[in-house]
């Protein structure tokens, strides 16, 4: 009967509407998992201290690329090539030298330093970790690691296409004295009027994984989305089959030829209808019922269903046939017994470990400070 039949269709283009959710939200299980998000914490311990060297265990060989007999041999962008190693050059002055307190006006500079293998121990290290600012309990997110990023490359001063972050003066050498700068100097850091890259592998790793979590950070939006459409795709085909079912509907076969030949262009022929499609022009003209995905210079299979666009019009199409049902005596009715909601499994919480503790990192926190 009519009801038999509605239920049959709204079944096909419910099924294909979920399959489709379903599909988008497997896609962005990669995303998700990328293990790049996962050891973020890792990641920025190695940025700031190096590969063997943390905040209680400062070791000059691993925080430099080597040491050398000159200081300003060791602040460039060859040598410090981590966060702590630019914090030493920009803030631990040559003990003979000026300005007094290039940094912080309690650091006593007991330690002669004019190069990484003056640096014995932590002592230095230590003097000056202990002015840092006590790291904040927050999560490290995309907008928080650009922000701090993007504020570094603006600190950075451009002189004859060397870059140089510090203090400069005179000669710009960088070698802690008030008249050869406090810095650490980035040879040809301009190269075609355009900032060269590798240049500062510190600041650029902390770029490139603000981006990882940029990226992360959406996936995560766009599942929860995606699940909550499933979700309810799922549920109002479960109550409308459900009251079908306990309907008998009095229609002439005029109207149920309508209401069926309406609801048989199930979103599986439109999504076929989308996929055909393989320029960007084209594809916009069949906006809002699909979306281009890809460039709009590069030709290829990127223009798919609008899934959203689908879901709001079975909506629409499923309230004018209610209307119709209202519109004609009903011969027989039982009683409709909304179904239960369908709720989805339990799921893991959308965070990766790790990025709660990678905010903690005391240096992290503290370049803001030294600009």
């Amino acid at each position: 009967g009519l009801a038999g039949e509605l239920a049959r269709v709204h079944t096909t283009a419910a099924a294909t509407t979920a399959s489709e959710f379903k599909k988008q939200i497997d896609a962005l299980k990669a995303t998700l998992q990328d293990k790049a998000v996962s050891t973020a914490a890792e990641t920025l311990r190695k940025i700031v201290y190096g590969e063997k060297s943390t905040g209680t265990t400062f070791d000059p060989a691993h925080v430099f690329d080597g040491g050398s007999t000159s200081r300003a041999d060791d602040c460039v962008d060859t040598k410090a090539k981590t966060v702590a190693a630019t914090l030493v050059c920009v803030c631990m002055k040559d003990d003979a030298g000026n300005p007094a307190h290039p940094c912080h006006k309690s650091i006593t500079h007991g330690q002669n330093w004019n190069n990484a293998g003056a640096l014995t121990g932590s002592t230095a290290w230590n003097e000056l970790i202990k002015h840092c600012p006590q790291p904040e309990n927050n999560e490290l997110s995309a907008a928080r690691l650009s922000h701090l990023t993007t504020t570094i490359r603006h600190a950075i001063k451009v002189d004859s296409n060397n870059g140089y972050l510090g203090v400069i003066a005179g000669s710009k050498n960088c070698e802690g004295t008030n008249t050869n700068g406090v810095c650490v100097k980035y040879a040809n850091y301009i190269v075609a009027g355009k900032v060269a890259t590798g240049k500062i592998p510190w600041l650029e790793g902390l770029e490139a994984l603000a981006t990882k979590l940029k990226t992360y950070e959406e996936a995560c939006q766009q599942t929860k989305m995606l699940t909550h459409q499933l979700k309810q795709a799922v549920n109002s085909a479960y109550a409308t089959i459900h009251n079908l079912n306990h309907a008998d509907l009095g229609i002439p076969n005029k109207q149920i030829k309508k209401v069926v030949e309406n609801s048989a262009q199930t979103a599986d022929i439109k999504k076929q209808e989308c996929e055909k499609i393989e320029k960007a022009e084209l594809c916009k003209e069949k906006q809002p019922k699909c979306k281009w995905e890809g460039p709009d210079e590069k030709d290829g299979k990127h223009c798919k269903m609008n899934t959203t666009h689908v879901e709001n019009k079975r909506h629409k199409q499923e309230q004018e046939k209610h209307k119709v049902a209202k519109s004609v005596p009903i011969t027989q009715k039982k009683k409709i017994v909304r179904p239960k909601m369908w709720n989805s499994p339990q799921g893991q919480k959308l965070n990766v470990a790790g990025l709660k503790k990678s905010a903690k990192i005391p240096v992290f926190l503290s370049i803001r400070n030294w600009l």
